[in-house]
């Protein structure tokens, strides 16, 4: 048996961890004996999430400026740790675990410190100051880091973190139903002709996930396929509105009828299967849970050879990769897959058979759970 208390207090909206620690649970075979309590955020903690008791924590994130959300910060901790602590006493964990989001890390850290367990943290990102200091500094002390790529565990590497205090686990998705979704009827309500090309982007509205590079080379793919359209999930969390750059930027370029924003969509799985092909040019990728959806969805995937995307998406196997800036190339790869249909499908396919190769989520659950036990219970612990 091993009690897992898990750290999620703050939004949950920043992105996928607390949905990948849940699918890791609930995909460990036989639940490898686990015991889990998390401390959530209000907004999660009526999810029912199997395997997984949550219990609500206030620890709430302020949008407002740097100075306003330290005092924030401030203000909301010294309840959430009474409250957490007095959770984690009732529970009795073996390890407390959390992602890298700042103040759960420190709720994490004070916590392990008061019970005097053993802290893990699943960093979704690459290490570096952009963390934040005191998110950095707890990283590097924390008794075991669980990367998710070969990438972003060396970026602790080159940081100076000793190689067996951090381990690569690549995400899951939780396995999609056997049921897949109309295409045509999905394309009808989309407004898309049975035979119109199209590619589907899904990512947050935000510089860093290339979308500004696809809409550029867009010109130069309509000039030979004038027909072609491209549909783009997702929203901007920046506070100044990356949504609307990239509108104005589609408008300027003169292809704003052919770039269609859904915004933020729940049936994403449905899109993907409106779409002949997948393009993210994202770089510095931690990870991308996208690419494995656009896989499972039997798509071709066209992106940059950057971050941990190549751990991904196999070149000229699962899809098509260019380095990051070279547009030239994004523009030949995405009209290659557009006038070779036949090469599209064949990498498509390859990419659902690689999905059940290297991403079986029991397995990688079995190895996580075991990881987690193996942490919990030894008494070799790093000095805090």
């Amino acid at each position: 048996m091993t009690r897992i208390l898990l750290v999620e207090a703050t939004f949950p909206d920043i992105g996928a961890d607390y949905k990948v620690h849940a699918q890791l649970v609930d995909s460990a075979p036989d639940r490898h004996g686990l015991e889990v309590v998390s401390l959530s955020n209000p907004a999660i903690a009526g999810i029912a999430t199997p395997g997984i008791e949550r219990r609500a924590v206030t620890l709430p994130h302020d949008s407002a400026m740097r100075i306003a959300r330290q005092m924030g910060t401030l203000r909301n901790l010294p309840s959430a740790v009474r409250e957490s602590l007095r959770v984690a006493h009732e529970f009795e964990p073996d390890v407390v675990y959390t992602s890298q989001q700042r103040r759960d890390v420190l709720l994490a850290r004070i916590v392990a410190s008061a019970l005097h367990k053993p802290l893990m943290v699943h960093l979704h990102y690459q290490y570096g100051p952009w963390l934040g200091r005191l998110a950095s500094a707890i990283l590097r002390r924390a008794d075991h880091v669980v990367a998710v790529s070969e990438f972003v565990r060396q970026t602790m590497l080159l940081r100076g973190v000793p190689g067996d205090h951090v381990s690569t686990l690549h995400n899951l998705t939780a396995p999609s139903g056997a049921v897949r979704a109309d295409r045509s009827r999905v394309r009808r309500e989309l407004g898309l002709g049975v035979d119109v090309p199209v590619i589907a982007v899904v990512g947050r509205l935000d510089p860093t996930k290339g979308i500004q590079h696809l809409i550029a080379v867009l010109p130069d793919l309509l000039a030979d396929v004038p027909d072609l359209q491209v549909l783009v999930c997702g929203r901007s969390i920046h506070r100044a509105g990356y949504d609307q750059v990239l509108y104005d930027l589609a408008a300027s370029s003169g292809v704003d009828q052919h770039v269609k924003f859904l915004g933020h969509r729940d049936d994403v799985p449905e899109i993907l299967e409106a779409a002949d092909i997948f393009c993210l040019p994202t770089e510095m990728e931690a990870f991308g849970l996208v690419f494995i959806e656009a896989m499972r969805a039997e798509l071709p995937v066209v992106a940059f050879r950057s971050g941990g995307v190549p751990e991904i998406v196999r070149d000229g196997v699962t899809g098509l990769l260019s380095f990051p800036q070279e547009l030239d190339a994004l523009t030949q790869n995405l009209r290659t897959l557009l006038d070779d249909r036949e090469l599209a499908r064949d990498l498509g396919q390859a990419g659902r058979r690689r999905l059940d190769d290297a991403f079986d989520p029991v397995v990688l659950a079995d190895r996580w759970a075991t990881l987690v036990a193996d942490v919990a219970h030894n008494d070799q612990r790093r000095p805090g």
